[in-house]
């Protein structure tokens, strides 16, 4: 058994097992689910038509992940999309901080307030807008003219799902009706002696 040679020589403390145990070594691989579509829906929203187009196009183009794309040119335009996504709900919100007459970040707070878990990314052509972003609801912050690289690379960080369960190996023991299960990275070595097993682990 190469599970039994490779934990040889360590600490003892024994678990005994009567005559009736049967062993099998069994994997267990947690699986992460997400739930909904796999799609990603991304809003725009930018009061310059020419920076809406521009950036679908860099989305569209550029990055991999499989996606929507919505183009909100004013305010009105983004809450009347908000509130026709029923299940479909948005993921990604890129919003312009000087939005015409609006103020971006005041948006980002009403926005984020009806839309829990959407990640925003503002943009602006203002540097100094830079400081007031912590007074909003974002996610990151995108400077005009926008990088194509730097763009897909914030849309890759704000929508990466976290990493799954590492697999977990286990010791079944069959003991009558009943089954212990014994994590491998736990166990020491195994030994046999007059039809008892002992189980030699960390604990």
């Amino acid at each position: 058994n190469d599970t039994a040679n490779m934990l040889k020589n360590c600490s003892k403390k024994k678990k005994t097992i009567s005559k009736n145990v049967k062993l099998c070594y069994s994997r267990k691989k947690e699986e992460q689910k997400k739930e909904g579509n796999s799609m990603v829906n991304v809003g725009i929203c930018d009061d310059n038509r020419d920076v809406l187009r521009s950036l679908a196009q860099m989305i569209r183009s550029s990055w991999t992940t499989e996606h929507t794309i919505t183009l909100c040119n004013s305010r009105a335009e983004l809450e009347q999309w908000l509130a026709g996504t029923g299940t479909n709900r948005p993921d990604v919100l890129l919003l312009d901080i000087d939005l015409g007459r609006e103020n971006g970040i005041t948006v980002s707070n009403w926005v984020a307030d009806r839309c829990p878990g959407l990640k925003i990314l503002f943009i602006t052509g203002h540097v100094e807008y830079s400081q007031d972003i912590f007074h909003g609801k974002a996610d990151g912050f995108l400077i005009k003219p926008v990088d194509c690289r730097v763009l897909c690379r914030e849309l890759d960080r704000v929508t990466e799902v976290p990493a799954a369960p590492e697999t977990e190996d286990y010791l079944s023991l069959k003991i009558h009706k009943e089954v212990l299960r014994v994590p491998v990275r736990e166990i020491r070595y195994l030994e046999s002696q007059r039809r008892v097993v002992y189980i030699v682990t960390e604990n």
